[in-house]
């Protein structure tokens, strides 16, 4: 596996793992009506750490003659930027017209869910690249090859 078919697996985990912490607090603020507790606190610090790990293992290299990137690998880059740009673009549009035919046009957003819907957007952007990448490469774990 290289340099950045790890990469997109990283950027995979962390927002499942960031995603999970979400849903779980969600539904302890508004389902449960109470604060997280120090348990999910821990098990934040352990994502956090989780993701830590993990840039260590996207640094290190197969052996040390391993280029970090040849042609293949930009060609994929680039083809997955362009999804993921394309993506931005469809994502921005289909979320302001969600919110105009269902809050109508007089409807104000809060200033915190403009921070929510910045992150949102990012995340699901990276997803977007992060499969564009492992797509492009058929999902092998030995660059590629099945």
């Amino acid at each position: 596996m290289n340099k950045t078919q790890k990469g997109a697996w990283y950027g995979l985990t962390c927002l499942t793992i960031l995603l999970g912490l979400a849903v779980w607090w969600t539904v302890q603020l508004f389902v449960m009506k109470e604060r997280p507790g120090w348990v999910s606190r821990y098990i934040a610090m352990l994502g956090y750490l989780a993701v830590l790990a993990g840039g260590w293992w996207l640094r290190k290299k197969q052996s040390k003659h391993e280029p970090d990137a040849d042609e293949r690998d930009k060609t994929i880059k680039k083809k997955a930027l362009v999804a993921a740009t394309i993506s931005l673009g469809l994502i921005v549009a289909s979320l302001l017209l969600y919110m105009y035919i269902a809050f109508g046009p007089d409807y104000s957003i809060p200033v915190w869910a403009l921070a929510i819907l910045s992150f949102g957007i990012g995340y699901l952007v990276l997803v977007v690249y992060s499969v564009a990448v492992l797509f492009q490469y058929g999902w092998g774990g030995d660059n590629g090859e099945k």
